[in-house]
């Protein structure tokens, strides 16, 4: 086997690997309007159960990263110059193979439980959370050991949202009602498909690993590049543009579009058309990679940054909706059309910022270039700086949702829901933004620590 042929091999599988991986977090968005049937969620609090589920899981993944790099770490203070030759990056596979291996059980306990469970929306509030753990371990690890591999690997986890979604039409045409049944066949594909996924990345990285000492090698990075600081400097702005995205989209979406405006039934067509939209950026940008025009960051792609301004359009937009009287804002409560467009708009700009971050950073740490062995090495920063950056994106990722958690549990106690958004409180308009904002960190702090009590209950 030539290193060509094993390194596309190892190319789609890691692309697979990604799509199937990526397969839970996205039904649980594609699918959040069956989700809250199913497990019979009371209306005012469907946006604060997934709040909570999505913040809470990426804390766990943040976490689970964290434990990928300081293991890897560890073991390479412990191999000494071994690790040099690749001992360091034998025990980051064997471990990444091993937690993938802990997904896929996790993920079979999933389906099970949705057969035998009385209190569903509790259970899986804690089988997905103790999920998300192994996952982030995983995760950190295949951007880790192949960094070269981010753009086919960002293009395939959000391909996933499609094929969600694909799944979720058939289903829908299918099966009038019973929304559970969906999820369980949605559950048991992404069980059978997690299955196949963890054979071949074991093959990927025992078998055809074990032939090509090189690939070893380049994920391990080279000795004579970029140190972790002048890499970092060098990857400021794509490193900065996951979080500009970020803070507005994790933020709004779904908590407050479209579950805050628009009634839980009429948000599954949004649900439904939001992984379409948001598969614009990867596709463009996987387009730029075939064509050999994304091979390393340029300033040029710095223009991206713009994007940011009609996301901080929709949020002041949205946030005049639910608490003034404005006319011109008020037209989006309980209009789905409306709905649909900005929250479209707000999903497509983000989905240029996000693989345009971990892909910007991955190209950085290792620019696909033309030189070849020690020109690369020598170009090449220090590959920290992507499970860095991973680790910093899934704790920022977590801290706009909990955000999102006290902003959005500070709305309904005062009132400002569906279907009226009649104020219960007394207070002075001047006094309800600093009120309001000194209750969102307040409750978003106290949520981040009630999180570990499991006190889901207290919203079912």
């Amino acid at each position: 086997m030539t290193e060509k042929n094993s390194d596309s091999k190892c190319k789609i599988i890691a692309a697979f690997v990604s799509l199937s991986s990526h397969l839970i977090m996205h039904q649980i968005d594609v699918t959040s309007a069956h989700f809250a049937v199913a497990f019979n969620i009371p209306l005012s609090n469907i946006s604060i159960y997934f709040s909570k589920l999505f913040s809470f899981r990426c804390l766990l993944i943040a976490v689970g990263s964290a434990s990928e790099f300081l293991v890897s770490y560890i073991c390479t203070k412990f191999q000494g110059s071994d690790s040099s030759n690749g001992s360091n990056g034998k025990c980051r596979k064997y471990l990444s193979m091993g937690c993938f291996g802990f997904v896929l059980v996790m993920r079979l306990w999933f389906s099970i439980i949705l057969h035998c469970a009385t209190r569903l929306g509790y259970f899986v509030y804690i089988i997905l959370s103790i999920e998300a753990f192994f996952f982030g371990y995983f995760h950190c690890s295949v951007l880790a050991i192949a960094p070269e591999y981010s753009v086919p690997v960002v293009f395939a986890a959000n391909a996933s949202r499609l094929f969600v979604l694909s799944l979720q039409f058939i289903l829908d045409l299918c099966i009038k009602s019973n929304p559970l049944v969906k999820i369980k066949i949605q559950t048991w594909v992404c069980a059978i498909l997690t299955t196949i996924a963890v054979g071949l990345w074991v093959y990927c990285n025992v078998d055809v690993h074990s032939t090509n000492s090189n690939t070893v090698e380049s994920s391990s990075g080279g000795s004579g590049g970029m140190n972790f600081f002048t890499t970092l400097g060098k990857a400021s702005s794509p490193f900065l543009l996951f979080f500009a995205g970020s803070m507005f989209k994790d933020f709004l979406f779904p908590g407050v579009l479209p579950y805050a405006v628009l009634h839980r039934d009429q948000c599954h067509i949004i649900n439904m058309l939001v992984p379409i939209a948001n598969m614009v950026g990867p596709i463009s940008l996987f387009t730029m990679e075939l064509n050999d025009k994304f091979k390393e960051w340029k300033d040029e792609f710095n223009c991206f940054w713009l994007l940011v301004l009609p996301m901080l359009g929709i949020f002041i937009f949205s946030m005049k909706a639910i608490h003034t009287k404005d006319v011109n804002t008020n037209v989006i409560i309980n209009s789905k059309g409306l709905v649909l467009i900005i929250t479209i708009i707000l999903i497509l700009c983000n989905s240029y910022l996000d693989p345009l971050s971990f892909g910007g950073v991955a190209k950085t740490v290792k620019p696909q270039t033309t030189g070849k062995g020690t020109e690369n090495n020598n170009n090449a920063g220090d590959d920290s700086v992507i499970t860095f950056h991973l680790i910093l994106a899934l704790f920022m990722r977590f801290i706009f949702s909990k955000l999102s958690v006290g902003y959005n549990d500070t709305r309904v106690r005062l009132g400002y829901h569906l279907p009226k958004f009649r104020p219960n409180h007394k207070m002075a308009q001047s006094n309800v933004g600093s009120y309001f904002i000194r209750e969102t960190f307040r409750r978003a702090w106290h949520d981040t620590g009630s999180d570990f009590k499991m006190n889901i209950k207290e919203y079912l």
